[in-house]
């Protein structure tokens, strides 16, 4: 199987992201319906799932799978024995987290895929949020 490579600049759309936990729809540390999975069943993507599509990923190897491992796809960043890997790991750990506000999810996302050189782009925060971005020095998102 031959991995698919990520784009330098990665887009994460807040309209369809699906963060934090299900059980905590419409908490200030989640967004989107459903179960946080790759595509889930009312079109929310995480951010793997989002990066995965731009890599290439066709929707049909995304849906309704919780990661790459079930999908049977491999994103470059995974190692050659397994499709997943401490980085994923820690991309969906950021993604799922439910102590966390979705400014926060961003900026350590950001962070994180900057490590293997890739730069987020952040779009339709304040339509997903109702909020707008404070700067503070952080990459304009809209």
């Amino acid at each position: 199987m031959r991995a698919k490579r990520l784009p330098k600049e990665l887009v994460l759309d807040c309209s369809i992201w699906i963060c934090g936990s299900p059980t905590c729809e419409n908490e200030p540390t989640s967004l989107g319906k459903g179960g946080t999975k790759l595509l889930n069943t009312y079109g929310y993507m995480c951010c793997l799932g989002q990066f995965g599509k731009q890599a290439g990923i066709k929707y049909e190897d995304l849906y309704n799978h919780l990661d790459y491992t079930e999908a049977n796809v491999k994103l470059g960043f995974m190692t050659e024995m397994c499709f997943s890997s401490d980085f994923a790991e820690r991309a969906i750990n950021i993604n799922d987290d439910t102590r966390t506000s979705i400014k926060q999810k961003i900026l350590a996302l950001k962070k994180h895929f900057a490590k293997i050189g890739r730069k987020i782009k952040v779009v339709n925060y304040t339509k997903a949020t109702g909020k707008k971005w404070n700067q503070d020095g952080v990459d304009n998102l809209e």
